[in-house]
């Protein structure tokens, strides 16, 4: 299965490659086949880059992206994401909750001061307002999330895109507790990187 909205980047390659490998054999021409083998491989690649396998939600709040954890902040309760090449690039909802509003932002990333631009979704959850950052290192070249405003998710569903190399940043509220270390290894809707270990308070209801 492809991501949605990025099979083109399979097919435009594809066919390039059956035109490119009918005009080889059409021409005789070795440099035609080798053109033909070329968009191939990039079909091949662009499936690895774009895949989506399905997952098995894991339990608490779980990972929004695959990737390596590469920062853990324990007092603002955050950590930051690496995506690796071959990871899936899909991102999703670490929560239940209803998507509040994708806002564009200008941050940094967690192995640079350069400033770079991203977009955060926020998840209004039962514990609290969970934050998902996501960074590409080319502006925003590389990231689109999906308009989730006012949507009820469920945890694990999918709520963006993003491309290898970049980071996905989850900022948790109170009440949480961080579960992963830096350098673990995750993978989106499936690895656990918290729970909660304080309820919110439920005032009872007034006249």
């Amino acid at each position: 299965m492809i991501i949605k909205g990025k099979l083109h980047w399979v097919m435009e390659p594809l066919v390039l490659g059956i035109v490119f490998t009918a005009a080889s054999v059409l021409f005789q021409s070795h440099i035609i086949y080798i053109f033909a083998n070329i968009f191939f491989g990039v079909a091949v690649l662009m499936i690895v880059i774009f895949r989506d396998p399905p997952r098995n939600i894991g339990k608490g709040i779980v990972s929004p992206a695959d990737g390596k954890v590469v920062q853990v902040d324990w007092v603002f309760n955050t950590l930051s994401i690496k995506t690796g090449f071959f990871s899936v690039h899909v991102i999703r909802a670490p929560i239940s909750g209803k998507g509040l509003e994708v806002q564009r932002f200008v941050g940094s990333y967690p192995d640079s001061d350069k400033e770079r631009k991203g977009t955060e979704t926020r998840i209004v959850s039962a514990i609290g307002v969970v934050r998902v950052l996501q960074t590409a290192r080319f502006a925003l070249a590389g990231v689109w999330p999906f308009e989730l405003m006012e949507t009820t998710m469920r945890k694990g569903c999918k709520i963006g895109t993003i491309l290898p190399m970049a980071f996905v940043t989850v900022r948790l509220p109170e009440g949480m507790k961080i579960t992963v270390a830096e350098g673990q290894k995750v993978y989106a809707g499936q690895s656990t990187i918290a729970k909660v270990v304080k309820q919110p308070i439920r005032r009872p209801l007034t006249k």
